[in-house]
C-alpha cells in the first residue's frame, strides 16, 4: 500500500504546483494589464483634458 501512496502523493504535489504557478502567472497578467489599462485611461484623460484647455484658451 504504501509503495502505490508515496507515486500518488508525488503527482498530487506536481500538481498543485503546477496549477499554482499557473495561478501565480495569471494573477501578474492581470495585474500588468490593469497596470496597462490603467496608463491608458490616464493617458486618455490627460489628452483629452489638454486638448479641452487648448480649445478655451
Amino acid at each position: 500500500m504504501p509503495s502505490l501512496s508515496i507515486p500518488c502523493f508525488i503527482a498530487r504535489i506536481s500538481n498543485e504546483k503546477k496549477i499554482l504557478k499557473i495561478f501565480n502567472e495569471l494573477t501578474l497578467s492581470i495585474v500588468y494589464f490593469e497596470g496597462v489599462g490603467y496608463f491608458l485611461v490616464k493617458r486618455a484623460l490627460h489628452c483629452g483634458l489638454q486638448a479641452c484647455l487648448n480649445s478655451h484658451f
